[in-house]
């Protein structure tokens, strides 16, 4: 990322043990040879896997992590109850290592991105030709009903309006409503993937440090953040 040249950065999020998905990533979607003309940096980010169960685990991940250069070990024990934590430490890694590139990513290893596509359309972007979809989902900003997107305020994925919380306690994505009250969420991002301009992903990795703890990384960090910063959607 200390590239000045760079211009998109793409951050994986990944398990130690997910070896084949990193495998696959690097020489299909994830590989920078495929897209000439555009510098773009791949990240993988991982958690520390419990040593007294998966030891062997951790020293094939180490051994990959110097052989590609490509991955970061977070300082987190790598388990669904931490997703939170650890996208939250990927985030300050990018702001502190990688402001210099106008463009960032997030993927999780199980998905497959059209880079081509979003190359395309942050080109455009960035040159102010960008102008929002009718879906467009718009948080209060001063820029709301302008006519084309302003490169620097970008957040751009598959926006879930509306999305309600799961009361069921059998369920993956319960909570609670001593821990959320509200009937919906605010605008959210499905975790999948989601694209930021730089300069809104570091205010939302600034904001993150106040804020309170959720469960459910994708709604802090595409939802609560961005609505309190003001930063709009763009459907995708």
């Amino acid at each position: 990322c200390g590239d000045v040249d760079s211009f998109l950065v793409v951050f994986v999020h990944s398990r130690a043990g997910n070896y084949a998905n990193r495998a696959l990533i690097r020489n299909t979607w994830g590989n920078p040879g495929n897209y000439p003309g555009t510098s773009m940096e791949l990240v993988f980010f991982i958690g520390y896997p419990d040593f007294k169960l998966n030891g062997a685990l951790m020293r094939d991940a180490l051994q990959e992590m110097n052989h590609y250069q490509d991955t970061v070990l977070l300082p987190v024990l790598d388990t669904y109850k931490n997703v939170t934590k650890k996208a939250l430490y990927a985030l300050e890694f990018i702001a502190n290592n990688c402001q210099r590139t106008p463009f960032v990513l997030k993927a999780d290893d199980d998905v497959v991105v059209n880079l081509f596509s979003i190359i395309s359309i942050l080109h455009l972007a960035q040159q102010g030709l960008l102008k929002p979809y009718p879906t467009a989902f718009r948080s209060p900003s001063p820029h709301s009903h302008a006519t084309t997107l302003i490169p620097n305020e970008l957040l751009m994925c598959l926006v879930w309006p509306n999305a309600k919380p799961y009361r069921n306690e059998t369920n993956k994505w319960y909570i609670s409503r001593e821990v959320y009250p509200n009937d919906t969420y605010p605008l959210t991002c499905s975790g999948s993937a989601w694209i930021m301009s730089m300069s809104v992903m570091c205010e939302i990795q600034v904001e993150s440090k106040d804020a309170e703890e959720f469960p459910f990384d994708d709604v802090l960090i595409t939802g609560f953040l961005p609505q309190k910063i003001g930063i709009r959607h763009l459907q995708i």
